[in-house]
């Protein structure tokens, strides 16, 4: 035989629902609001197939030394070492 549940405290349960619903919206708007934008000084590029810190560097460095431009790159985007990937978008520094 199935054991029926029965719901005791309606208003628990509106509240349990409503603060799950705030959550969710939360957790879906503020990568939009807050994700993927460039700071001032910056250039937000798309990682190509075949590219490397290295060749975008080169690229975008201006008159710059190349391993203080990666450097510049690495700190700005948060990483730990040179991996990127096909698809992923990084901020350059703007000379």
């Amino acid at each position: 035989m199935k054991k029926r549940l029965v719901l005791k405290d309606k208003k628990r349960f509106a509240v349990f629902i409503a603060i799950v619903i705030i959550t969710t919206l939360a957790a879906v708007i503020s990568p939009s609001v807050y994700g993927e934008k460039a700071s001032p000084g910056t250039v937000l590029i798309t990682v190509k197939s075949g590219d490397t810190l290295w060749s975008i560097a080169k690229k975008y460095r201006g008159s710059t030394e190349i391993r203080k431009y990666i450097y510049k790159i690495k700190k700005i985007n948060n990483m730990d070492d040179c991996k990127i990937y096909k698809g992923m978008e990084i901020a350059i520094p703007d000379v």
